[in-house]
């Protein structure tokens, strides 16, 4: 019996955004403040050792200034300012 080739399935092409369309930058992040009561827990290092501090400092720095966060915490947008 004869198979059909197998095709490779092509990845779309993200368009270039134009400078007036909106940049979204989503971050996630695991409750780092975990007591077990989650569906989901993760077994995840301590985050306030000196080596994490200097790596999430370095990522943060990284990251362009956000005008707009949530966080569930708050429940609504906040607006920063530049």
């Amino acid at each position: 019996m004869l198979r059909p080739k197998a095709t490779a399935r092509k990845t779309p092409t993200w368009p270039t955004p134009t400078p007036e369309q909106v940049e979204v930058i989503v971050l996630g992040t695991y409750h780092m403040d975990e007591p077990g009561l989650d569906k989901v827990n993760v077994a995840a290092d301590d985050v306030l050792v000196s080596t994490r501090q200097r790596e999430l400092s370095s990522f943060v720095s990284h990251l362009p200034r956000p005008t707009l966060t949530w966080s569930p915490l708050s429940g609504r947008p906040s607006k920063r300012r530049r």
